[in-house]
């Protein structure tokens, strides 16, 4: 018969970091692909904030002179064929990759909780009204409707915001609950 030493098993599950940098400290050791989610998150996050610090060069100067440079102490990812800093594109990429991701899931999650509620909330012929809408938003292939919106809207950054904003309406639109009501879900609902 084998005897368990509780204090062991306890410190092991955690019911001793009770609160600040141990618990976090439990959950890194515990999660560890979560942790190096949110350290990878936090560094792009910190390179596109610090990205004028980061970089030595602009992103936009034309250097015909360095055109095609291999990398070196200088050019760390080398020249393109302007003579325009790799790493400097990079970092400074960041910045707009991160505007775009955060600006279209705020725009699309925002709409679509204001449709579904006032979906859900008016019901009857507005709820009908919305939830064909979204099935003809739904209907349609994501990518090309991406590139229909841009290409009637025109090549902008809030225009590019919007357009990847818009395939997320009618996803944010039709979440439910989870409760597995009638309400929300009269075909799984048994009395």
């Amino acid at each position: 018969m084998a005897t368990v030493n509780y204090d062991i098993e306890l410190k092991r599950a955690g019911a001793t970091a009770t609160h600040g940098w141990r618990r976090l400290l439990f959950f890194a050791r515990r999660y560890v692909l979560g942790t190096v989610g949110l350290v990878i998150m936090v560094a792009f996050v910190l390179t596109a904030l610090f990205a004028d610090v980061i970089c030595r060069y602009d992103p936009l100067t034309v250097d015909s002179a360095h055109a095609l440079a291999h990398p070196d102490a200088r050019h760390w990812m080398g020249t393109d064929s302007f003579g325009r800093d790799v790493w400097a594109r990079i970092i400074h990429g960041a910045r707009i990759s991160l505007a775009v991701g955060i600006g279209s899931t705020a725009l699309g999650s925002s709409i679509g909780v204001i449709i579904g509620l006032t979906s859900g909330y008016l019901s009857g012929w507005v709820d009908l009204v919305f939830q064909r809408i979204t099935d003809i938003l739904q209907s349609l292939p994501l990518l090309v409707l991406a590139l229909v919106m841009t290409a009637a809207l025109g090549p902008s950054l809030p225009n590019v915001i919007i357009a990847i904003a818009i395939p997320l309406i009618p996803i944010v639109a039709r979440a439910k609950c989870g409760l597995r009501c009638a309400t929300c879900c009269p075909t799984r609902w048994r009395p």
